[in-house]
């Protein structure tokens, strides 16, 4: 029997009092809630990507009808989570993938599909944008697509998305940029006076030592006037993080500010950027022959962004095993950094780093979070969120389904 959409979700928003004394207090997290589709079916893969803001997540289902793709939309009230939207696009077809990424901020949600075809260049992609009716969120199909100008065949736009406020960043990690082949390109997009309509972007964003096969934009966040995007293929294939910051003058086509890297790493995957802290998941690391995986932090230095090859710290499981893949999702809100291994002791698992008073150093996990009745296969941690005292990770293999579970920090 299906478990019914409606979840009791007690406490999934606690408002936050201090991450960092609770870790001293040494609590932990409890389970409150699994979260499925109403209409979801095998192969829908619900919960690859997942994003929250406030009251609001966004859970992406790309396999959902064939491949078609599709969000669905929860929003939590005093008695649980409801689902209560299932987002489309207009123009949506079969292994098209919508759903490939999806961010929210405020009353705004944009979606990337990056095998969407436009015209005849297939996979060039494209992001969604949808805009929540004054009604309140209910099924509906975009309010504005976005494309690249210089868009190609095989571009993969969309493959990383990420909205703050008016401005929002979408990857196409397999642009051809000059005479290099999936170099990569991440395009900036501003939301004009009149609201969001179909639009070509704001700014394009390059990498000044790009090489073919880096994939720029593979990964990608967005933070009051910066953002960052992931080159996994960056750094003669160990991977680099790529921040760009706002010019004066607003967005406009250019290079990076700053270039993260760590030479004993491998192959960024993923990127969250939250105030003036950058992570970066490394899942094949240490070294090219092993994938235990781990997460990397930098912090923005006083005097602003600067290239580095050094992070502030990195961060592992003290349980960790080859094929783990810690690092394949990550998140991070103020002090805490969410990390996803999921292939960790089969079901998947998602780690807690709550940086120490002294600032980000060295340090194995705060908290460790598996599912109740996770199997073996389920992918648990492919996508993490967190809100400080609540972690939200996606399971998009569970019962062929999909699943994402909620998480809420107890105090001992």
């Amino acid at each position: 029997m299906r478990v019914p959409t409606k979840v009791l979700l007690s406490c999934w928003l606690i408002i936050f009092l201090c991450a960092a004394a609770s870790a001293q207090n040494l609590g932990y997290y409890k389970q409150a809630a699994k979260l499925v589709a109403s209409d979801g079916a095998s192969g829908d893969e619900f919960g690859v990507q997942i994003s929250v803001d406030g009251n609001t997540l966004a859970v992406a289902a790309p396999g959902e009808n064939s491949g078609v793709g599709a969000v669905y939309i929860f929003v939590k009230s005093n008695d649980g989570a409801t689902q209560v939207a299932k987002l489309t696009a207009s123009d949506g077809v079969a292994q098209e993938n919508f759903g490939s990424s999806v961010s929210i901020s405020g009353n705004t949600i944009v979606i990337g599909s990056a095998d969407h075809s436009v015209g005849s260049n297939q996979s060039q992609g494209a992001a969604y944008v949808f805009v929540e009716p004054p009604s309140g969120w209910a099924n509906m199909t975009q309010t504005a697509e976005l494309t690249a100008s210089d868009g190609a065949a095989n571009d993969l736009f969309g493959s990383g998305i990420a909205i703050r406020g008016n401005t929002l960043v979408v990857g196409a990690p397999g642009a051809t940029v000059g005479s290099n082949s999936e170099q990569g390109a991440a395009y900036v997009f501003v939301e004009p006076a009149g609201g969001w309509q179909n639009m070509l972007q704001t700014a394009k964003l390059t990498a000044s030592n790009g090489a073919a096969q880096n994939a720029l934009g593979a990964s990608v966040s967005i933070s009051s006037n910066a953002l960052v995007a992931a080159a996994p293929g960056g750094n003669d294939g160990h991977g680099a993080a790529y921040v760009f910051v706002e010019p004066e003058g607003g967005w406009a086509n250019m290079t990076q500010t700053a270039e993260l890297t760590a030479s004993a790493h491998a192959a960024f995957q993923a990127i969250a950027l939250s105030g003036n802290t950058v992570v970066a998941g490394a899942p094949y690391t240490p070294g090219f022959g092993t994938q235990t995986g781990e997460a990397l932090v930098y912090v923005r230095p006083s005097n602003g962004w600067k290239s580095t090859s050094t992070p502030n710290a990195v961060l592992t499981a003290s349980n960790a095993v080859d094929g783990d893949e810690l690092g394949l999702s990550v998140s991070v809100n103020r002090n805490v950094v969410a990390a996803g291994a999921p292939n960790a002791a089969g079901t998947g698992a998602a780690y807690v780093f709550v940086e120490p008073l002294s600032g980000w150093a060295n340090m194995t996990e705060t908290s460790e979070v598996t599912p109740s009745g996770g199997k073996s296969g389920d992918f648990f941690g492919r996508s993490v969120a967190n809100l400080e005292t609540t972690v939200l990770a996606g399971s998009p293999l569970n019962e062929g389904e999909g699943a994402v579970y909620a998480f809420v920090y107890v105090s001992r």
